[in-house]
């Protein structure tokens, strides 16, 4: 009977270990993600004021 108590206890642990760190890979993800986002949004921004700039 102690070994299913002792993976249980291991299973426990692991995913209070695991769980965060996943949430926490994944929100970091999502944030570079955005962060890249709203770059090549400024990017795209910046060239078409330049180009306007040229333009006119």
């Amino acid at each position: 009977m102690k070994k299913p108590v002792m993976m249980e206890t291991m299973n426990g642990i692991l995913a209070v270990i695991v769980v965060p760190v996943v949430v926490g890979a994944v929100v970091v993800a999502g944030t570079k993600i955005v962060v890249v986002g709203a770059v090549v949004v400024g990017a795209v921004v910046v060239g078409a004021v330049v180009v306007g700039a040229v333009v006119v």
